[in-house]
């Protein structure tokens, strides 16, 4: 039975997005969608950003494109941030987006 993919409608979009799922490469590859990581609740590992929006101890709110990340926590820190990475560290509480 062959595998099912599960992408957003919006990345299958277009004969890129299709010529990457029939090549079976990571979207996030040539798409520049955001790709999270989440290790525990102490630290979070984004890619593919567009800059911070919103910072504090509390709240840190990221420009992903089409797509706004949003960090609550406590103790939330910038650990590390370059053109396409950022590190965020702290007591995470909740992680959302909107479109």
């Amino acid at each position: 039975m062959p595998r099912r993919r599960n992408a957003a409608p919006a990345q299958k979009e277009g004969f890129v997005g299709k010529a990457l799922e029939k090549m079976d490469i990571p979207q996030n590859a040539l798409l520049h969608v955001p790709r999270m990581e989440i290790y525990g609740v102490r630290q979070l590992m984004l890619e593919n950003h567009k800059g911070i929006l919103e910072y504090s101890q509390e709240l840190i709110r990221i420009n992903c494109g089409k797509v706004i990340i949003r960090v609550e926590g406590e103790e939330l820190t910038l650990k590390a941030m370059n053109l396409k990475e950022l590190s965020i560290v702290g007591n995470i509480r909740n992680i959302g987006y909107t479109y």
